[in-house]
């Protein structure tokens, strides 16, 4: 009897969220060919250094954007911060073929999109990462009891009607925690909901999860700052309620004291934030639908000004 052909995996971007899914499916060797993809100086130290995850070293088997793709790939996971995405999307166009379903793991509610002007919907599926993690260098921790993989389609593909069963089956044979919401944008909405109020609130004050649980004041700020972004949601057509606002709430209190979050993460790293993914996109869609976003814009700007700082054009 032989073998199924191997699934041909390219995965982009190996900070916190790559990593946790590249150590998935590097455990099934028999079933998967992996490729990390990367421009050429990133190629450089990626083959040099590696990666490693939660204290296991991995070496890669690493090609530059600008190769020619080996073979078609089957899955195009790209696992990079926003700010980097459209140029990285535009960058990949030899590794995709008509077969390859591309997964943006992209924090905000805009890389599906960006993805599908460039390639076409019936490429691309839905994807929201769930992970507490800590980054240091090239060194990824994360805790698997915290982490799960939400994955889904807004629009069915006319070229592979399974093509989400498919993706769950072998991300779940991998290890990974994989659900598949009958909602897709409202699952991705509430990330989005937490990202932009926690996240941000948290990144801010420079203080851990911890502070949810000790300071009234924050939370009243960050649930008058969620319902800025439920409505907001609600305006764009979203399954979103005021009461989601509370319940995330709940959830993030059993995260415990030590946590940090991904923009408190990349502010103490003095590397460039997500805010235009976050803030930006609650004034842009303020803008869009005559929504005040008081709140919003305040993040937005104090997040640029911490930025400032750390690129040390202002005094300290």
């Amino acid at each position: 009897m032989s073998l199924p052909e191997k699934k041909r995996i390219g995965i982009v971007g190996l900070g916190a969220i790559g990593a946790w899914v590249y150590s998935h499916l590097a455990e099934l060797p028999d079933r998967v060919a992996l490729y990390v993809l990367a421009d050429t100086d990133r190629v450089k130290k990626l083959k040099s250094d590696g990666v490693v995850i939660n204290g296991r070293v991995y070496q890669l088997n690493v090609r530059d954007f600008a190769d020619s793709a080996p073979e078609t790939l089957d899955y195009l996971i790209i696992a990079s911060k926003m700010p980097a995405y459209p140029e990285i999307l535009a960058a990949l166009t030899a590794w995709v073929s008509e077969g390859t379903q591309i997964l943006p793991l992209q924090n905000g509610i805009t890389s599906e999109t960006l993805a599908a002007e460039l390639y076409g919907w019936d490429r691309v599926i839905h994807g929201i990462a769930r992970i507490d993690s800590q980054r240091r260098g090239n060194e990824v921790y994360f805790n698997p009891a915290q982490a799960d993989l939400v994955i889904g389609e807004a629009q069915v593909s006319a070229l592979a009607p399974q093509r989400v069963a498919e993706l769950g089956e072998l991300l779940t044979a991998a290890g990974l925690q994989v659900r598949q919401p009958e909602d897709i944008i409202r699952a991705q909405w509430l990330k989005y909901l937490s990202n932009c109020t926690v996240n941000q609130s948290l990144a801010i004050l420079d203080v851990s999860y911890g502070a949810l649980l000790r300071s009234p004041e924050l939370l009243a700020f960050i649930e008058a700052l969620g319902h800025e972004i439920v409505a907001l949601g609600q305006a764009e057509g979203v399954d979103i309620g005021h009461e989601d606002v509370s319940k995330m709430l709940v959830n993030f209190r059993g995260l415990g004291d030590n946590g940090l979050p991904s923009t408190l993460q990349d502010l103490r790293a003095k590397r460039p934030t997500e805010v235009d993914t976050f803030a930006g996109e609650c004034i842009r869609l303020g803008e869009k639908h005559k929504l005040p976003v008081p709140l919003s814009q305040a993040v937005y700007q104090m997040l640029r000004v911490l930025e400032q700082k750390n690129a040390g054009l202002l005094p300290y």
